[in-house]
Parts: C-alpha cells; structure tokens; sequence
C-alpha cells in the first residue's frame, strides 16, 4: 500500500510539474538574428523590430498606435488591439461651429482695427480739408492720406458684408 500511496504522490507532482512548465514560454538563450527600425506611413518608431529564429517581432504598442489602433494589455487576455473610433458627426459640427465662430470673432476684430485706422486717418485728413475751404491747395501727403482712407472704407466693406452672411 505505501508504494501505491508514493507512486500516487510522486505522478501527482510529476503531472503538475509538467503541466505549469507547458504553460510558460520563455525566450531565454534565444538568438537575437537581428534588429531593424520599423518605419509606418513615413514615420520611423522609437522601438526596432526584432529577429529570432526566423519570426519577426514588432513592438506591439508602438506599431499599433502608429496604425490607429488602441492597445491594451490583460494579464488574463493579453494584448488586445481595437481600432479607435473616429470622430462622430456630432463631433464634427461642434468643431465646424467652432471654426466658425474664431473666424467671425476674426472678422469683427479686424473691421474695428480698419474702423479705427479710417477714423484716425480722417483725423489727419480734416486740418487739410478746413484750409481748403480758404482755397488753398492740397499736396500730395492730402492724396494720399485720403487715397488710403478710401481703401481701408472698401475692404472694412467687405469684411462687414463677409460678416452679415455669416450672421444669416
């Protein structure tokens, strides 16, 4: 009986044994053949790939997320690579209102600026304007001055009618 009770002992931790040693896989005293840098779309990633016994080995995270994927590790799993998900519609019109409104806010600044720069402009214009009623002539600095004015007038114009369409 004592040797069917150690022989049972003795294939009990022999079996166990053989089945924890089968479930691990090692790369221990494995050959590294060679390393070679992974380039995806252009962009080379900061992790080589790697060479043993003939099967190449990619560094999984970084070639992932440089395809577009998502990936995540699971001791019970593993790794896992899902696909990110792109950007919704709802997603997509918040940003075009968005973009909108920075352009609108730009619009509005800029035909203040012109506003401002016309009116100081009129200002350097009127001491001229006052000795032509004297009938004096103008010089040149007057056409000019006036020929800018009228310019700043036509495009603050179209940036206020860019700025009513916007407002429709």
């Amino acid at each position: 009986m004592k040797k069917y009770v150690v022989g049972a002992l003795f294939g009990f931790v022999l079996a166990f044994a053989a089945s924890a040693n089968a479930e691990v896989k090692t790369m221990i005293d494995k050959i590294v053949e060679g390393t070679f840098p992974v380039t995806v779309e252009g962009k080379k990633l900061q992790t080589d790939a790697v060479v043993i016994e003939g099967s190449t080995y990619l560094p999984v995270r970084a070639f992932g997320e440089a395809i577009g994927y998502e990936v995540k590790f699971d001791s019970d799993l593993g790794v896992s690579l899902e696909q990110k998900k792109p950007e919704s519609d709802a997603d997509d019109t918040i940003n075009a209102m968005k973009e909108r409104v920075e352009k609108f806010e730009a619009l509005k600044k800029q035909s203040g600026d012109m506003t401002n720069e016309i009116v100081r402009l009129q200002g350097l214009l009127n001491p001229y304007e006052i000795v032509s009623h004297d009938a004096k002539p103008h010089d040149e600095t007057y056409y000019s001055i006036k020929k800018q004015r009228e310019e700043l007038i036509a495009q603050r114009d179209l940036i206020d009618k860019q700025i009513e369409a916007m407002l429709k």
